[in-house]
């Protein structure tokens, strides 16, 4: 099985901005927090690039 985290952090960045409010810059810091969602840095950084397409 292989797990797409690119598309996995995607899915989270819009469900933060839908639901929490959040700015493009705190849910990068989120999604690649030890205390959030531990995805990489590029992969943060990845989704936060989809919710503005």
């Amino acid at each position: 099985m292989h797990v797409n985290y690119k598309k996995n952090a995607a899915a989270a960045a819009i469900t933060l901005q839908k639901r929490e409010h959040m700015s493009a810059a705190a849910i990068e810091a989120h999604l690649a927090s030890d205390n959030g969602e531990k995805f990489t840095k590029a992969e943060a950084a990845f989704a936060v690039d989809q919710l503005h397409e």
